[in-house]
């Protein structure tokens, strides 16, 4: 009886004439696929803390998720700078927020950043960005999650959380927690210092540290209910290497208890942070595209803002928040 071989240079004949292209079809639709099948965290890896959220069941938390579909922006997010009686910031200046640079795009959420002139209370910001916040509530014990690239201009990645302002200072210190920071690309420039100060010796280092990495920051906030400003950063050695403005990255973050904050990048967990203070409180998740003043505008071409809204976007593929059942 004749046998179908199938040897080695009928393979290779095989992968040269498209077939390696079919492998890499079929790998990245089982990677599509394994993302929309999701029913727990987007976590795989074998240590201690990706096992343990593992063996939980899950379940989605709707009013803090986003898939992006259709052509426009969901109910869950506020498009509002101020938010009366929980949240107040129009950009950090020389960068105003505005609603226009938030769109929809084959499946994606754009936030564009741009190199503009807009008169706002009495002077003139030069560039905008965007900023949105979740009507909703993140609560301790939840895993959010956002896959997402960062814009290649001098502006910023984010995806972050805050404590809603509240007037009890006994009760509710303003906490804020940063799962990710970038910035695109490294300006030649910082915020001009006010006459007799010097430029802070924080911004090199931060501006390096923002190319690269996740940048997890644990922040207690000085305001009227809070005497000190205390940050918890990721340890330098433990932010990571690549690029957040060259692919997607996954970027995870199991609020485990007040005082046990776990970080996880593309799956695998990356680091934990014990903040200054227990985070107790519930948050807003917060997306916003901004200017840093150690990474302060240029020139329009060198900082990237000649390029298409695409590559001046940072974008988001989605947002997942989940609860143990």
């Amino acid at each position: 009886m004749k046998r179908n071989m199938f040897g080695q240079n009928d393979a290779i004949r095989w992968l040269n004439s498209g077939g390696l292209i079919v492998l890499l079809l079929i790998a990245s639709l089982n990677v599509n696929a394994q993302e929309e099948a999701q029913t727990h965290p987007f976590v795989s890896g074998e240590d201690g803390a990706s096992k343990q959220l593992l063996t939980q069941r899950w379940s989605l938390v709707e009013t803090l998720s986003d898939e992006f579909e259709g052509d426009e922006l969901s109910q869950i997010w506020d498009t509002r700078n101020i938010v009366p009686g929980k949240f107040l910031w129009n950009g950090r200046y020389p960068g105003l927020f505005q609603k226009k640079n938030v769109s929809v795009v084959d499946g994606e959420l754009w936030m564009e950043g741009k190199k503009e002139d807009v008169v706002f209370e009495g002077r003139t910001w030069t560039h905008t960005g965007a900023i949105l916040r979740s009507h909703a509530l993140i609560q301790p014990g939840m895993y959010t999650e956002a896959k997402m690239k960062t814009t290649t201009t001098i502006m910023s990645g984010t995806f972050w959380m805050q404590t809603p302002h509240d007037p009890n200072c006994e009760t509710v210190p303003k906490t804020e927690l940063d799962v990710t920071e970038s910035i695109g690309r490294a300006s030649s420039n910082t915020k001009p210092p006010l006459e007799g100060e010097s430029v802070p010796e924080w911004y090199e280092k931060a501006r390096t540290s923002f190319l690269q990495g996740i940048n997890a920051t644990a922040r207690q906030r000085q305001d009227s209910c809070t005497e000190k400003a205390i940050n918890i950063e990721t340890p330098k050695d433990l932010s990571g290497t690549f690029s957040p403005s060259e692919n997607f990255h996954v970027y995870g973050f199991h609020w485990r208890t007040p005082t046990q904050l776990d970080f996880f990048v593309d799956g695998k967990f990356n680091h934990t942070i014990v903040p200054s203070i227990p985070f107790e409180k519930p948050m807003a998740l917060i997306l916003a595209i901004e200017i840093y003043d150690f990474n302060w505008p240029t020139d329009a071409k060198k900082d990237g803002f000649m390029a298409s809204k695409k590559d001046r976007s940072t974008r988001y593929q989605w947002i997942r928040t989940w609860k143990t059942e």
